[in-house]
């Protein structure tokens, strides 16, 4: 049985070779292999078991594909991490190789230029889906 260290687990994923699990405090926690990045621990390593993210925003949704793990926080905004050679990372003409696979949670920005949050997303072996909608604009964003 896998658990949170800090909580119940509310989200889980599988990809190729890694996973991913949210606890109820909004953290995640990753393991398995590690050597695109997509364990998000800021290398290329392995992990056996579960750890911890570090990661500031809260998030509500975790998802594992098959080289890359996604990350959408409460406020709509979706982070990706590991391997990007076939720009399922979200970067515009900045297609990564295995190499530059990206070991750190990094925003996809393109959806705030344009002033759309993420409502969902999906990852598979070499790409990356979001459904996405328009920001209300309020008083305080005008």
């Amino acid at each position: 049985m896998i658990s949170a260290a800090n909580g119940r687990v509310v989200d889980f994923s599988c990809g190729e070779e890694h996973a991913a699990l949210l606890d109820e405090h909004g953290h995640v926690h990753t393991w398995g292999f590690g050597n695109d990045g997509q364990l998000g621990h800021g290398d290329r390593n392995s992990l056996n078991t579960p750890k911890k993210v570090h990661f500031e925003s809260q998030v509500k949704k975790v998802g594992c594909g098959g080289g890359h793990t996604g990350l959408l926080t409460k406020d709509g905004e979706l982070y990706l991490m590991g391997r990007g050679r076939d720009g399922q990372l979200g970067r515009g003409s900045k297609v990564e190789s295995i190499a530059a696979g990206r070991a750190i949670p990094t925003i996809v920005d393109d959806f705030q230029k344009n002033n759309q949050k993420v409502d969902d997303f999906a990852l598979g072996a070499n790409h990356t889906l979001a459904v996405t909608s328009f920001r209300l604009k309020t008083a305080q964003n005008k």
